[in-house]
């Protein structure tokens, strides 16, 4: 049992030394299959903005397409455990905005100074709404997020950073966008693709898919 930090601050003025990315797995009354066969990439240009420009900070990308609630959840608990000051996003999409928020909720029980920030297609087009019913989100990102939340880790003020959405403003921010020639590409690593392959075996045994297969063959 994980209990909640002693270190009471809320505050959203702090860096942070843990970043936890998430792309929830969608609940089964939307009918919407998990493939489990790609990346998500939202999620991992995230990951490799942060790595180029905040290299300090750990950072762990948890995909629902390849993972269950209770597995992200035991992969949130790992990482807040110890961590100071963490930061959770969310990337939301109508299929997944509820267990988002569950899983935000649970950050929230697991360690009061964690920073809850959604972001993705949904939050984008209801950030108010998000923000005036659910307790458990700080903040929303509206587009692209890899600079507003590299702003949010280096601790910078929300309520000056473009695309941050806070509580009780009456602004609403900007869509941020951000060109793609000023985007490191992914992080290139075989070790991100193997539990994608690993499911497609799985998932359909018995049949062929070309880069699982040179990733499995014997040399």
């Amino acid at each position: 049992m994980v209990r909640a930090s002693n270190d009471r601050d809320t505050s959203a003025l702090s860096r942070r030394d843990v970043v936890v990315l998430v792309y929830a797995p969608r609940r089964r009354a939307f009918n919407a299959k998990a493939t489990g066969l790609y990346a998500h990439l939202g999620i991992r240009a995230l990951e490799s903005y942060l790595a180029t420009n905040a290299p300090d900070v750990r950072v762990v990308c948890l995909d629902g397409e390849i993972l269950t609630e209770d597995e992200i959840k035991e992969a949130i608990a790992a990482e807040l455990v110890s961590a100071k000051f963490p930061l959770l996003g969310l990337s939301t999409i109508l299929g997944n905005y509820s267990v988002s928020i569950d899983l935000a909720s649970y950050a929230k029980s697991l360690n009061s100074n964690v920073l809850t920030v959604a972001g993705g297609p949904w939050a984008t087009e209801l950030p108010q709404q998000i923000l005036a019913t659910a307790e458990c989100i700080d903040l929303v990102v509206r587009g692209d997020g890899e600079e507003a939340l590299l702003a949010l880790v280096r601790a910078d003020n929300p309520e000056h950073v473009p695309g941050v959405v806070c509580k009780d403003s009456s602004i609403l921010s900007e869509r941020s966008f951000v060109p793609l020639e000023h985007l490191p590409p992914p992080l290139a690593r075989i070790s991100t693709l193997v539990p994608y392959f690993e499911n497609f075996r799985q998932v359909y045994p018995g049949q062929s898919f070309r880069p699982a297969a040179l990733y499995f063959k014997k040399f």
